[in-house]
């Protein structure tokens, strides 16, 4: 059985898995990974804001 640990680091989601992997599919695993993290928050806010992965850096 996969046991799905959530942490919260610096506002920001990370999961630890451990033992053994019982899930069908990919989806089935990320349903349980989502569940634990979102379970595991108690704030109303995200746990981490957006920002761009490239600064905008069009010429003028």
């Amino acid at each position: 059985m996969t046991q799905v640990e959530p942490l919260i680091v610096g506002g920001i989601p990370l999961v630890r898995l451990s033992g053994t992997v019982t899930e069908r599919s990919g989806a089935e695993l990320a349903s349980k990974v989502m569940g634990a993290i979102f379970y595991s928050s108690h704030e109303v806010r995200p746990l981490s804001l957006q920002q761009p992965r490239l600064a905008d850096k069009t010429p003028p």
